[in-house]
């Protein structure tokens, strides 16, 4: 997850991740590598997630990544997201971020609302808008 853009189209980007500690409510990880565009580049970056339930009915998610580009060179990234079980297995989620860097022109962000649906036996289906 090295891009500012997840889903820029036309990006692609191949690393390693070295996970630190990995726990059911959190989760740090140091990883780095390549970004596969033109002109391509390297990354590395550091990222802490928290799991953090609320009541019974949601699930919240926040992270923080610091990172370094070689395109856009230091950056953070805040993201967060609730979700909620809908039916069985299925699940809605609202979600958003946020990124600064060195070479933006402020802030950029997103945000999405989700429905998952798992697909067995290890798979899932996302449909949602942006």
């Amino acid at each position: 997850m090295p891009s500012t853009d997840e889903d820029a189209l036309g990006s692609a980007d191949a690393g390693l991740r070295f996970y630190l500690w990995d726990t059911l409510a959190s989760h740090a990880d140091l990883g780095g590598g390549v970004l596969l565009e033109v002109p391509p580049g390297v990354y590395g970056r550091v990222r802490f997630r928290w799991a953090i339930p609320v009541g019974k009915l949601f699930l919240s998610r926040f992270a923080v990544v610091g990172f370094w580009r070689s395109d856009v060179k230091f950056g953070t990234t805040v993201s967060g997201e609730i979700e909620r079980g809908v039916w069985r297995s299925t699940f809605l989620r609202l979600s958003g971020s946020g990124t600064v860097s060195e070479r933006s022109n402020g802030s950029s962000g997103s945000r999405s609302l989700a429905l998952l649906v798992p697909l067995p036996p290890r798979a899932a289906a996302r449909s949602g808008s942006r």
